[in-house]
């Protein structure tokens, strides 16, 4: 369970393009089971990604209610990577269930390290206020960095 802290995180008012992916805490939470129910994070198996796919940015609570952020091309096979333990982060196994709670897409390798690099920065209030749509990614990094 998460508790929301009293003060909030100033953010000016979220507006996202219709062509956006995101998901947060307010849209439908994806856990292990109904992940592959998301068409627009199907896995595509065993296939390699275009050079060209874009790159997310994902956060993952614990059961504990710890928040780990990584990056992929496959939000699908990587989430399931982390629940299958082998080939997940070692930070994650033994620590499920696992619910992905975010993910959006960033662009470019480069730009996803950076983005990744500066939420592992946030509070955890501010990574919260990201995932429940409070905030924009991009907002909450700009005031940082």
């Amino acid at each position: 369970m998460i508790h929301s802290e009293s003060s909030s995180v100033e953010c000016p008012s979220v507006e996202r393009s219709s062509g956006e992916e995101h998901l947060a805490a307010t849209d439908n939470v994806v856990s292990q089971v109904d992940v592959s129910s998301h068409a627009h994070i199907q896995s595509t198996g065993l296939s390699a990604q275009p050079e060209d796919a874009p790159w997310f940015v994902y956060m993952i609570e614990t059961a504990a209610g710890r928040l780990y952020t990584g990056i992929t091309k496959d939000v699908s096979r990587r989430f399931n990577e982390h629940v299958d333990g082998k080939r997940g982060a070692r930070a994650l196994r033994g620590k499920g269930p696992l619910t992905l709670r975010f993910y959006e897409k960033v662009g470019s390798h480069s730009r996803a390290l950076k983005l990744e690099y500066a939420v592992k920065q946030l509070s955890r209030r501010e990574k919260l206020a990201i995932i429940a749509g409070e905030c924009l990614l991009e907002q909450v990094l700009e005031k940082r960095f």
